[in-house]
């Protein structure tokens, strides 16, 4: 086993690419203008560049220091994950016929099996 295969380096960096090009969807003359939705785009910020220090550690500390936050890149903590901020609400439940895809429906994340059943059935899964 390789160390490329064991740290997955090519799937941290494509998840943090995908958070660039969130942050590129924002309505960023909105935001300047509501303070609580400034500091939540800061604190985005902040936190991106602190993942990408340890693939990109100049580029990150320069991005740091440009962006105004104070010390060193390297000397901040990790961004601390929280599992109820990330648990979706709604989930996609993709409905199959002998193993073909026929449908897929959103259900709220505690919705019992019957109706999930019941509203599978209920959709052009024939």
């Amino acid at each position: 086993m390789t160390w490329r295969s064991r740290f997955h380096l090519n799937t941290a960096i494509s998840s943090i690419m995908e958070l660039v090009n969130f942050t590129y969807t924002l309505p960023l003359d909105e935001i300047r203008k509501n303070e609580v939705e400034l500091l939540a785009y800061l604190l985005l910020l902040k936190n991106m560049l602190l993942l990408l220090s340890p693939f990109v550690p100049h580029l990150a500390e320069e991005l740091w220091h440009g962006a105004g936050f104070p010390g060193f890149v390297v000397a901040q903590p990790w961004p601390v994950h929280d599992d109820t901020l990330a648990k979706e609400d709604v989930v996609e439940v993709v409905i199959q016929v002998n193993g073909k895809l026929r449908s897929k429906v959103d259900v709220p994340r505690d919705s019992a099996e019957d109706s999930v059943k019941a509203l599978a059935l209920g959709t052009n899964a024939s």
